[in-house]
């Protein structure tokens, strides 16, 4: 993944963060569904940052090696 895709992508992940979180829910049940919305995300940016971490690990060998 290209240094600028790495930066879109992140961009992506705030700007959707932040719109999840400045949502005002009607109801518990709609609170209960941003809260999971929340969660899966939280989850996902989790693993997308372990990638790229394990990608931007592998890059910095390719180059000492």
């Amino acid at each position: 993944m290209s240094d600028d895709r790495i930066i879109i992508a992140i961009g992506r992940i705030e700007r959707a963060i932040s719109r999840i979180e400045s949502v005002q829910p009607s109801s518990e049940g709609a609170l209960r569904a941003i809260e999971e919305k929340h969660a899966q995300l939280r989850s996902e940016t989790s693993a997308a940052l372990a990638d790229l971490n394990q990608l931007i690990g592998r890059i910095q060998e390719g180059n000492h090696g």
